[in-house]
């Protein structure tokens, strides 16, 4: 039953209330709520279970959008300078318009996003605060570019970034039949992007296709860090990592985040796995148990199966959509690819690449057809690996090795005929010397 306007206030009152208190405590609360007002407790029961369990963000969005759908801007209302054009997305944690602004050279469209009513309490309006400052130390061109930042006529805040055109990274990829190969080269942008986040001390901590878009120039664009962390080193990591305390998308979602631990780099390399996965096999990793949060955590520490090997469950749609057919690219994924996933997707953080820069050099190293870390280094392999990276030189110096072969054993058979030949020579001149030798001269 869709909340009524008069009691936005209180839930956005109780909920920052609770939000900002340990789960002894928001239990407590919550028990003294319920006492004297039962639909309320309920209400946000339910609330917090979207961020425990099973939905995450998304379903915690879905069950607050009752309380911000009559809340939505209409068109022509001016946010700062910005103007409304209309709403493109959204939910119950914020509401995401395109906007526009008059410059000297003309307008200036945006991605307008502005904090929900429905969460316009003090801990709400600190963690978009946070978005608003992470962003501001962004300055890649993958990256989605802070323009503008204020708070509105209502007191909740907004931020304006740059407009981005285009479909979700899995789906434009499938739309254009990209290969494997250029296809890798494009996450390689995405991995070196979050890398370049990771410097700036900022985990993304909600990397999944929807956040991720291919713009009209064909280059990927990575969106949202609305619940990203800033890693400085005064930053309270109690308050800003654990589950509990924020939302999460639970198909690509990382270990550490289900498990309400402490996350950091290795979580976002967990997510660009799982995407990884999702771009080259057509198919999320866990895609059977991703929808109830015991059952994946379960397939978490058992691991995936091998991607080359999933790929004989999938449809002749899949491979025709990466321009190949089911057998070449299960061909192109097993060995190296296999590996790299992999080592991206182990449970133990510890043994997952150090950060999205080692990721994308391991990429590019199969690329290049060198040999990839994530692989033994026996010697073999990395034989194996120069040859094919050098076939050209290695073939000709098999075939200059051959021929020098073939011409030494045919001097060595000639020289050995010579030398019988001029055996046979001296026994047939020493055997007429000794004859006349001894013969009467007369």
């Amino acid at each position: 039953m869709p909340i009524k306007t008069s009691e936005w206030h209180e839930v956005d009152h109780l909920f920052s209330e609770l939000l900002e208190l340990n789960p002894s405590l928001r239990a407590e609360r919550l028990d003294t709520i319920s006492s004297t007002n039962p639909a309320m407790a309920r209400r946000l029961n339910r609330l917090f279970g979207h961020m425990d369990r099973e939905n995450g963000l998304e379903g915690l969005a879905q069950e607050l959008s009752a309380v911000s759908d009559c809340a939505q801007l209409s068109p022509d209302t001016m946010v700062g300078a910005w103007r409304i054009i209309r709403r493109i997305g959204g939910g119950g944690m914020a509401d995401v318009y395109e906007a526009e602004r008059d410059l000297v050279q003309g307008k200036q469209r945006a991605a307008l996003k502005i904090l929900s009513l429905a969460l316009s309490g003090s801990a709400a309006k600190a963690g978009f605060e946070r978005e608003i400052s992470i962003l501001a130390h962004l300055e890649n061109p993958c990256l989605s570019r802070l323009i503008d930042a204020g708070n509105h006529s209502d007191g909740r805040p907004w931020l304006a970034m740059e407009f981005v055109e285009g479909l979700t990274i899995d789906e434009a990829l499938d739309e254009q039949r990209l290969t494997i190969r250029k296809r890798v080269e494009l996450f390689i942008e995405i991995a070196w992007a979050v890398d370049h986040a990771h410097r700036e001390l900022i985990v993304h901590r909600d990397l999944k296709p929807s956040n991720i878009l291919l713009d009209q120039q064909g280059r990927p664009r990575v969106l949202d860090f609305g619940i990203a962390k800033l890693l400085e080193p005064e930053t309270n990591e109690k308050n800003h990592t654990k589950t509990g305390n924020q939302a999460y998308t639970l198909k690509f979602t990382s270990p550490e985040q289900l498990q309400g631990k402490r996350t950091g780099v290795a979580g976002d390399v967990y997510q660009l796995g799982l995407l990884l996965h999702l771009l080259l096999v057509g198919d999320r990793v866990f895609s059977e148990w991703d929808e109830n949060p015991f059952q994946l955590i379960n397939a978490m520490q058992q691991g995936p199966d091998l991607p080359s090997q999933r790929i004989r469950s999938q449809s002749n749609s899949v491979a025709s959509k990466r321009s190949t057919n089911l057998r070449q690219l299960q061909r192109q994924i097993k060995g190296d690819l296999d590996s790299i996933m992999i080592q991206a997707l182990e449970y133990d953080p510890r043994k997952r690449y150090r950060g999205a820069g080692d990721l994308a050099m391991d990429l590019q190293r199969w690329l290049d057809g060198q040999a990839v870390s994530a692989r033994s280094a026996t010697f073999i392999y990395r034989s194996n690996r120069f040859v094919r990276r050098h076939w050209i030189g290695v073939a000709s110096s098999v075939l200059i090795g051959l021929f020098s072969a073939v011409y030494v054993g045919m001097v060595f058979i000639q020289k050995n005929e010579l030398e019988a030949e001029r055996n046979r020579t001296q026994s047939v001149l020493d055997a007429m010397t000794e004859m006349f030798s001894v013969a009467d001269p007369y």
